[in-house]
């Protein structure tokens, strides 16, 4: 895999496969916690993953999208240990997610759609876990890998593999966002939000500047005051 050589992750010498022929079956053999739309699930520590695949061609797609996925979490686990819970979710989900064989086009839906309305999810409540339903879970995936591309793209995969270091170390959420990037997560979610998504959040960005702004606005309207004046004054 990709990821395996950019993050230089330990080979694996087995992984059990376990495939079920619906959700409904899968949901049966674990706990999921509510999240019924779940057709994946990796165990790092048994190196076990259980899919849902009915036979066909829809079968095949959901193997080629979701057992590079739950692959992913396993490979992390092994190079994680017992930091492994420390990821946040959202680099966890993120670093899986890009590596689906097949992309799931209801997250660039998702993603758009929350784009546009202004319902992005905020990084900092990813870190920790995702949503239980199933259409705030999907933009949840959209976001972690559209963020997660993003770091690989502007800062490199050295930049990701320093951030794993930080997590494996213990370091929280924020703090290895603070400690690899140099800024909080919220800056760096607000420039993800304005390079990578098509509608930026605008007031974001603009609300550090806005006392400035005010200011600004102020000034001029007192200059236009005194100009007005002023000219009066030249015709009388």
């Amino acid at each position: 895999m990709k990821i395996q050589r950019d993050l230089a992750l330990p080979a694996l010498d087995h992984v059990s496969i376990y495939i079920y022929p619906t959700v409904g079956q899968l949901q049966s053999s674990i706990r999921m916690g509510g999240a019924t739309w779940v057709g994946g699930h990796a165990q790092p520590e048994l190196r076990t993953i259980l899919l849902a695949a009915p036979t066909g061609v829809e079968g095949q797609i959901s193997l080629e999208r979701d057992l590079p996925h739950e692959l992913v979490h396993i490979l992390l686990y092994e190079r994680m240990g017992d930091q492994y819970h420390n990821l946040p979710t959202w680099l966890n989900e993120g670093l899986a997610t890009l590596q689906e064989g097949v992309p799931n086009p209801a997250y660039i839906f998702e993603l758009d759609r929350a784009a546009r309305e202004n319902a992005l999810i905020s990084m900092h409540s990813l870190c920790a876990s995702f949503p239980i339903s199933e259409e705030d879970a999907l933009l949840a995936y959209a976001q972690s890998a559209s963020f997660t591309q993003y770091l690989l793209d502007i800062y490199g995969v050295g930049g990701v593999a320093l951030l794993l270091d930080a997590y494996q170390e213990g370091t929280s959420c924020e703090g290895g966002i603070q400690r690899v990037y140099q800024r909080p997560i919220s800056q760096l979610e607000n420039e993800w939000r304005w390079t990578s998504l098509s509608n930026p959040n605008l007031l974001d960005f603009a609300q550090p500047l806005l006392p400035w702004l005010l200011l600004g606005l102020s000034v001029l309207v007192v200059f236009g005051i005194i100009f007005l004046l002023s000219r009066r004054q030249h015709k009388g």
